[in-house]
């Protein structure tokens, strides 16, 4: 507490050192203000790890080739952030060798790539992150479900469940007045 009286003058911005303070005091205030600084970290220990749980972590967004149709379903019924390439995006990729729109995608939605092509793969131009999945069976895909998941740290919510549509990665809202009720069942042909 003494102590700060003799840094007023750094907060200021003056550098100059006040002549009538004597160096014994500065030194001893500055050994307790050393001993009440490390007293505190000592009651209020900060580790790494519960930094990290203390913040929000950023919500990982993905966007599939056309040959993960049903994976990608899979990660929004688990309430995930996922786009499909589409199947115009698909075929140019693989008639024409120029840009790739599914890359340019990932780089502009900050997108984790998420693919079957180890060719894909190679390309100099595919974005850093990128997951290749082996698409040869349900169960590969099943068991390759968890470990990406892992890999990226996804904490699942069951909360989080079923709050995305399956066809089009919308946000599903729960309808709560009549009205609007009978809308929606009007607008999609519903009985």
């Amino acid at each position: 507490p003494d102590f700060m009286i003799y840094c007023t003058e750094i907060d200021s911005g003056d550098t100059t050192i006040r002549s009538d303070v004597p160096r014994e005091d500065i030194k001893n205030n500055y050994k307790d203000l050393r001993t009440v600084l490390a007293s505190r970290r000592l009651n209020t220990h900060v580790s790494p790890q519960d930094y990290q749980h203390s913040t929000s972590p950023i919500p990982v967004r993905y966007i599939c080739d056309y040959t993960l149709n049903k994976f990608t379903r899979w990660l929004r019924i688990l309430g995930l952030d996922v786009t499909l390439e589409t199947e115009e995006e698909e075929k140019e990729r693989t008639s024409i060798g120029g840009k790739i729109a599914l890359f340019e995608h990932c780089k502009k939605e900050r997108r984790t790539l998420l693919t079957t092509s180890y060719k894909l793969l190679l390309r100099k131009d595919c974005p850093p992150g990128a997951y290749l999945l082996d698409p040869k069976s349900t169960s590969s895909l099943e068991q390759a479900l968890p470990r990406l998941l892992t890999t990226h740290g996804v904490k699942l919510k069951p909360c989080q469940f079923l709050t995305r549509c399956v066809v089009c990665n919308g946000n599903i809202v729960p309808v709560l007045d009549d009205n609007e009720k009978r809308l929606v069942f009007q607008e999609s042909a519903s009985p």
